[in-house]
């Protein structure tokens, strides 16, 4: 069903033993409300699916896996939006970001702009945040799996606290919880083990909502609102969340071909081309559709876990560590690695009708050495 609020919805399933302490649902709208029209009712919500038990990862990215690096060859119109991620010719600067100490966050050079973002210290920090630190319980024992599919299984993240969401937007920080939560484990030997998060249970805004403030980024991406909305129908995904992540990887736009080779909107990889319209990956509508496909598939095999699902879309992985990534960026394609704040843009910037660059989301920026 498609979202059509005109608010911030977010969705809390009962409360079983292992849920988030998410702050009052109040709270949150007052505070996203402010620039946009008065809310409407709440959707109704299905229940929380249960964590899932650590194994192997069997949808890992092979090699440059569904897609890295998101490159347009002309930036876009809209002057709020600066392409981040060019592809380096000649002399390229050399990796040498560090992983973060507890929460203590590096950026590739300083504080200037990054390839998603300001530096970490750039970015509004004000506002209230919620004191809820309780941890997740462990993850349970059970797995799933679609028919056609693998079985994939969410790992124990028992050790990462969170999800400590904050009604105001903040460089690492935001409605949707930490950054610090939704990367949890990258800095440890033992990778990525992203908590559980179900597509009901983000916080997002009405794409109509978000195309009509004034000085939106999602402007550059109006020549497709009703195409965000009718797969958005089709595939059970928000269309703010389409459109966000078009934003994210293309800058929506639509002829950009990315370092693997992924092309268009959505940037997605040339095996899922098959069927394009006189073989033409670059097709708006059929590109889109093409993204929305892989990512609903996902999220349908990994149990729900949309967090996991968003993350695998930019070529995360399970076990997925920052020395890992980092030594990506040692070798001739530095744009090849994994944006570290990649999540962080996405649930707390764009998702919410925040322009992520504009306002420095993200406390990594590992991609601004390869500027």
């Amino acid at each position: 069903m498609r979202l059509s609020l005109l608010a911030p919805v977010l969705l809390l399933a009962p409360a079983p033993a292992h849920a988030l302490p998410w702050p009052l649902l109040s709270s949150i709208r007052t505070h996203l409300l402010a620039p946009f029209a008065p809310p409407t009712a709440l959707l109704p919500q299905p229940p929380l699916s249960p964590p899932l038990s650590p194994s192997a990862d069997p949808l890992a990215p092979q090699g440059q896996g569904h897609h890295i690096l998101h490159l347009s060859p002309s930036p876009p119109a809209h002057k709020r939006l600066k392409r981040r991620l060019r592809k380096r010719s000649g002399t390229r600067a050399q990796c040498t970001l560090q992983g973060p100490s507890g929460t203590t966050p590096h950026t590739g050079h300083g504080s200037g702009s990054g390839s998603s973002g300001a530096g970490s210290g750039a970015a509004n920090t004000s506002g209230s945040s919620s004191t809820n630190t309780t941890s997740p319980s462990p993850a349970s024992t059970a797995s799933t799996a679609s028919p056609n599919s693998p079985t994939i299984t969410v790992p124990n993240t028992s050790s990462c606290s969170g999800p400590d969401p904050s009604v105001q937007v903040t460089t690492s920080g935001g409605p949707n919880g930490q950054e610090s939560w939704m990367n949890c484990g990258i800095s440890s030997s033992g990778g990525w083990s992203p908590p559980f998060v179900g597509m009901q249970d983000v916080v997002t805004v009405d794409l109509d909502t978000a195309m009509s403030t004034v000085g939106t980024p999602f402007a550059a991406c109006s020549e497709w609102t009703d195409v965000f909305e009718s797969v958005g129908d089709q595939y059970g995904i928000p269309p703010i969340i389409l459109a966000s992540i078009a934003l994210q990887e293309s800058s929506c736009q639509p002829n950009s071909i990315g370092a693997g080779g992924t092309a268009g909107l959505m940037q997605i990889s040339q095996d899922k081309c098959a069927g394009a319209p006189g073989g033409n990956c670059l097709d708006p509508t059929f590109n889109i559709g093409a993204g929305a496909k892989y990512l609903a598939d996902t999220v349908q095999q990994t149990g729900g876990n949309f967090l996991l699902a968003l993350g695998y879309y930019n070529g995360w992985y399970l076990g997925m560590t920052v020395d890992k990534v980092l030594a990506v960026g040692q070798t001739a394609c530095c744009g090849c690695m994994q944006n570290l704040d990649y999540l962080q843009q996405s649930l707390n910037g764009w998702f919410v009708g925040k322009d992520a660059y504009a306002i420095g989301l993200g406390s990594w920026q590992n991609l601004a050495v390869c500027q």
